[in-house]
């Protein structure tokens, strides 16, 4: 779920990803923006067209908001992503590569951000995400293909799907030793004590 919000129209909102798995009633949302966002100085900097220190959050949402004006359904994660554990890994890998040190409005914002991590969850190779605003404020998106210019045909983009192996088995095997050492620790603890 791709979303906007803080402002009367779309176009001139804060814009986040919102990523509900299945059987959820919450959200999991992720954003990009200043870490001062309050800040005058910071408003002065990128009303100037300066760039300033960016932060990615990411937090729980209680509930879904309802698509409309300010929330639009982009789809369903790509095939091959996995389950919870392969959708968040695929967001970390993702954040790993974003540039969150300099936020220029316009080129390296909310936007670009919420666009590029939409297009990086739903998208297979070669296909697109296009987003309209429309005159009443109303945001619609729709998948597009982008086929390469000769030019782009021998350069590498920037944020290529990469097939994201299952980690549930390395998951559960490291929860498995972290339980057993806290298991031991338990039972050095309880042997030291005097009874």
């Amino acid at each position: 779920v791709f979303g906007a919000r803080g402002a009367r129209r779309a176009s001139d909102a804060h814009w986040m990803v919102l990523v509900r798995h299945a059987g959820d009633d919450h959200a999991s949302v992720y954003d990009f923006l200043p870490t001062s966002p309050k800040s005058p100085a910071t408003a002065a900097k990128l009303l100037a067209g300066r760039e300033v220190r960016g932060e990615i959050r990411s937090r729980r949402m209680a509930g879904v908001p309802a698509r409309g004006r300010r929330c639009v359904r982009v789809g369903t994660t790509r095939v091959g992503l996995g389950g919870r554990i392969g959708i968040e890994s695929a967001i970390s890998d993702f954040h790993a590569r974003w540039n969150a040190e300099e936020l220029k409005l316009g080129t390296n914002d909310c936007r670009n951000h919420a666009k590029e991590l939409a297009k990086w969850l739903t998208c297979d190779y070669g296909q697109g995400l296009e987003f309209d605003v429309g005159e009443n404020g109303d945001m619609t998106c729709r998948q597009t293909e982008e086929f390469a210019t000769e030019e782009e045909d021998d350069v590498v983009p920037e944020f290529v799907p990469e097939p994201t192996m299952r980690p549930r088995s390395t998951v559960a095997a490291a929860a498995r030793s972290e339980r057993k050492e806290k298991k031991r620790q338990k039972s050095k603890g309880a042997k030291k004590s005097p009874k």
